[in-house]
């Protein structure tokens, strides 16, 4: 049985941030779900992760999810997710936003 290649990008500057999705959203966490195969990619630069995603789109990959930070020092996840449309991918797109308030 051949499985569907899903692609996942977690965008966010802030690297504890990212190393703590990636051990939530592990390979055997999602190595459960028949008949689809899940690639999780953790990136902490807009631009790098910009060309990843340009990459796979040329190799006609399939991207499910895009979960950007909002506030990243190169560009907002707005303007990250603005680049990123593309027709040809299908895609859910999710922008998050924390803010941290000291007194």
């Amino acid at each position: 049985m051949n499985k569907k290649l899903y692609h996942i990008f977690f965008i966010d500057d802030d690297k504890d941030f990212l190393r703590s999705v990636e051990m939530l959203i592990s390979s055997k966490l999602l190595s459960h779900i028949d008949e689809v195969e899940v690639a999780p990619h953790f990136v902490s630069n807009p631009r790098e992760g910009l060309s990843f995603i340009q990459e796979l789109v040329e190799e006609q990959e399939k991207i499910a999810v895009i979960v950007s930070d909002q506030q990243m020092p190169e560009m907002t996840g707005i303007e990250f997710i603005e680049q990123v449309k593309n027709p040809s991918l299908s895609k859910i797109l999710i922008i998050l936003q924390f803010l941290l308030k000291t007194p």
